[in-house]
């Protein structure tokens, strides 16, 4: 065990916070503080600069210093506020993160569709087929990235969704209507629209009440 999982374990124990709560204040697994605390792997610089304003601490202090002082406890008030403006800042940093990750998984997947039809084209006709999965593998793959920062709940829905169009894809397409059978598909992009759209009238929602709540204060 270092210096900074000692750090990490005396400043969550003097805050009150369980691994649960503090995994859940930075966005991460449970099992990922585990191992910050164990020793067995480190925070990224973006996750230390964000433990380090959580508990009011410097960067250098939660990697050298001896932070068992009561001194460098902060009061739950100061942790839910500072918790607040990293909630706020991590959700930025995730929204572009997530669109540079979207852009490339689609890029990447078109590319390789791409070149697979001019490769096999004279080999299997039917290898344009290959292009109706690129709705489907893409943002499974994203999910799996980002199923801390997106939820369970989300998650279901980018799984089960293209899981259900391509189901539905072999079901009409078995049935002898191979040609009107890539309609299927078109299930998947109009419930991303929806999604969207859901997750933006979420996100004017919270910002209306976090103004109404900052107006009564």
């Amino acid at each position: 065990m270092n210096k900074l999982s000692e750090n990490l374990i005396t400043l969550r124990k003097n805050n009150n916070l369980t691994q649960d709560g503090l995994a859940e204040k930075m966005y991460v697994s449970r099992q990922a503080v585990s191992k910050w605390e164990r020793g067995e792997s480190l925070p990224d610089i973006d996750t230390l600069v964000a433990l380090s304003e959580l508990y009011g601490v410097s960067v250098d202090d939660l990697l050298k210093s001896d932070l068992s002082d009561p001194k460098f406890s902060s009061s739950p008030a100061d942790v839910d506020k500072t918790f607040s403006k990293l909630k706020s800042l991590r959700k930025k940093q995730n929204a572009k993160l997530m669109c540079v990750w979207a852009f490339l998984l689609l890029g990447s997947y078109a590319l390789i569709c791409g070149i697979l039809q001019v490769a096999l084209f004279d080999i299997e006709e039917n290898i344009w087929i290959f292009w109706f999965t690129l709705p489907v593998v893409p943002p499974i793959i994203f999910a799996i990235r980002f199923r801390h920062e997106i939820g369970k709940k989300w998650i279901m829905f980018f799984i089960n969704v293209p899981f259900i169009a391509t189901m539905i894809f072999f079901m009409i397409a078995y049935a002898g209507n191979v040609d009107g059978a890539w309609i299927a598909f078109l299930i998947i992009p109009v419930y991303y629209v929806a999604a969207a759209l859901e997750c933006v009238y979420q996100f004017k929602t919270e910002k209306k009440e976090k103004t109404e709540k900052q107006k009564q204060a």
